[in-house]
């Protein structure tokens, strides 16, 4: 009987150490899995901040652009209002209405395109907002993959 159970013994301390050595090795794959989670996390997180860095140029280019036409209406209707302020002849009054009369004009025309602007902004606010819920949605998820490593 000394020998069955000394062989008994030895079965169920290897069965122990390979027990032991399966929940070792699979703890170290899910730490593993974890960081690489995380970096993948960050990394992504990493990416969203350069694209929307990377935009500001092309909104700062277009806002400028939109500024300078707006300021050379206001200056051209400034001009022309002057112009027929000062006009003494018919001859000058006519130019100078004919200057405000095209000054309206690309007056009218700039307010109708901030018109459709404005409602093509309403209607394209939830376009905005899914890159924003992108970035809400990786923070989230790093901040989780963060929370689960300080856990273990």
């Amino acid at each position: 009987m000394g020998i069955g159970l000394a062989i008994i013994a030895g079965v169920g301390a290897l069965l122990f150490i390979v027990i032991f050595l399966a929940y070792a090795i699979g703890t170290y794959n899910s730490l593993i899995r974890l960081r690489n989670n995380i970096d993948k996390s960050w990394s992504n997180i990493d990416v969203l901040l350069k694209q929307r860095a990377d935009e500001l140029p092309n909104i700062i280019a277009s806002v400028k652009g939109y500024m300078a036409h707006e300021r050379e209406l206001f200056e051209s209707i400034t001009s022309a209002r002057a112009a027929m302020m000062n006009a003494k002849t018919m001859e000058d009054k006519a130019n100078a209405d004919y200057m405000i009369s095209g000054a309206l004009k690309t007056l009218f025309a700039v307010a109708e395109i901030i018109r459709r602007s404005r409602r093509m902004r309403i209607s394209c606010s939830s376009s905005r907002e899914l890159p924003d819920l992108k970035m809400r949605s990786l923070t989230g998820e790093s901040s989780t993959m963060i929370r689960s490593i300080h856990i273990i």
